[in-house]
């Protein structure tokens, strides 16, 4: 029969395992949350970067009519070209990034709608000064459709910008959160596997010595 000392020691044991074996699970399962927070902070990061690229490219693509419209100069239309190309692009893939965010899909239609009419004004000033020269195309750049649709777009962005913020803030206070519990779970897992190994060897010691008290 195991002496009480032995007996209590396995007891311990199986206690020591059992608790570890919790928070190894609780460490597993923290691993996947603070996983999604930080797939979090990255898409925040990334529809940030993005509605900034929009941004300018929507300015680029005022700024290089307005500069043709007044100069009559080609070079400005280089930026104005480029933009047009790439800011539908940016625009599906801010429809992309904001796909589970009804609030931000509603702001990035209004934004849709006014890039579309920013390029609408954009290309009429243009086809302005080639048609009717300088005099014609001054009266397009002052009549101040092409300042309001620019505006709008400058105040959607920001908008959603916000709501970016707001959620980049609240996955990284999480995160911070997650990652210091998990941190504490991890330490009293290593205390407690140091526990089972010096049962382990107090065990081992005790079976050792009954056959030396047994003689």
């Amino acid at each position: 029969m195991n002496p009480p000392s032995e007996r209590k020691i396995r007891r311990g044991l199986r206690g020591l395992l059992a608790l570890l074996v919790v928070m190894v699970g609780a460490s597993v399962w923290s691993a996947g949350r603070i996983s999604a927070k930080l797939h979090g902070i990255e898409h925040a990061n990334e529809t940030l970067l993005t509605l900034e690229s929009t941004l300018v490219l929507a300015l680029n693509i005022q700024s290089g009519s307005r500069g043709y419209a007044l100069t009559g100069d080609a070079q400005y239309l280089n930026p104005y070209e480029t933009s047009i190309l790439r800011i539908p692009r940016l625009l599906n893939q801010l429809r992309q990034l904001t796909a589970d965010n009804p609030r931000q899909q509603q702001r990035l239609a209004y934004l849709e709608r006014a890039v579309a009419e920013e390029l609408s004004v954009m290309r009429l000033r243009i086809a302005v000064r080639r048609e009717q020269g300088l005099a014609g195309a001054a009266t397009a750049v002052v009549d101040g459709r092409g300042k309001k649709t620019v505006d709008a777009i400058r105040q959607t962005i920001a908008i959603m910008e916000d709501e970016e913020r707001r959620l980049l803030a609240g996955d990284s206070a999480a995160a911070y959160s997650m990652i210091r519990r998990s941190l504490a779970v991890s330490l009293m897992s290593g205390l407690l596997a140091l526990g089972l190994v010096a049962g382990l060897l107090r065990l081992e010691w005790l079976e050792r010595r009954q056959p030396l008290a047994a003689s």
